[in-house]
């Protein structure tokens, strides 16, 4: 797939959402990323909250900040970003609750979200010769989950993309995000919707970008 090269229209940085979402999950390749008329429709608040562009901007500071920019050109105000913040609450929270306190109007996910934890630490992060280890299979329900993932001792912190792959091999979800240290683990945390899906058999994958896919294999339940 071509590269996306689109430039965002004169993003300012105004406060410190915009320091935080605006750098926070890089994704120079643009991977994933939604069309220049959903963001421009998500600027001019003609997508409802609950649309699954507010959910990638919280991962995306290359979308966030073309999204800004529509929104600062045009003077809406700045209520959407909430859904954004929603997104990433998690992110907020590790780097010391920046913006706790902070009246912005929230949106959680609704009630029946479930926090799993996929411990990825014990795994090595280098290949052998033989090929991939067979790996034990990690388990996820059919729900909408706060998803934190331990990644293998020796990883480093910085960019990575997750993905989850069907039987077929096509890409069900994709996200960019950051790998951080916490309580001396390296982390990676989003908000995922499974509830879609087919029960069965996935591979969820994560890389560290322009790097091979590390597969392990998931049983949506």
């Amino acid at each position: 797939m071509a590269r996306d090269t689109r430039e965002n229209p004169g993003f300012r940085r105004e406060d410190q959402i915009d320091d935080l979402f605006g750098a926070a999950y890089p994704n120079p390749q643009r991977s994933g990323c939604p069309k220049k008329d959903s963001l421009r429709s998500a600027a001019r608040k003609e997508l409802p909250i609950e649309h699954a562009v507010y959910d990638h901007l919280s991962q995306c500071s290359e979308c966030y900040k073309e999204f800004r920019a529509y929104q600062q050109a045009s003077a809406h105000s700045t209520w959407v970003r909430a859904a954004i913040a929603a997104a990433a609450v998690f992110a907020v929270v590790a780097i010391g609750g920046i913006y706790a306190g902070r009246a912005f109007n929230i949106r959680p996910w609704s009630s029946g979200t479930e926090s799993v934890r996929l411990d990825y630490s014990n795994e090595s992060v280098t290949r052998s010769e033989a090929g991939e280890p067979e790996r034990p299979t990690g388990t996820l329900p059919r729900k909408k989950l706060d998803l934190m993932i331990l990644l293998p001792v020796g990883s480093e912190p910085g960019a990575y993309e997750l993905r989850l792959v069907g039987s077929t091999g096509q890409v069900l979800v994709h996200r960019s995000m950051n790998g951080r240290m916490e309580d001396f683990e390296l982390r990676l945390r989003t908000n995922l919707d499974l509830r879609s899906l087919s029960r069965g058999s996935y591979l969820l994958e994560i890389r560290r970008p322009g790097e091979d896919w590390d597969r392990h294999p998931v049983l949506i339940r």
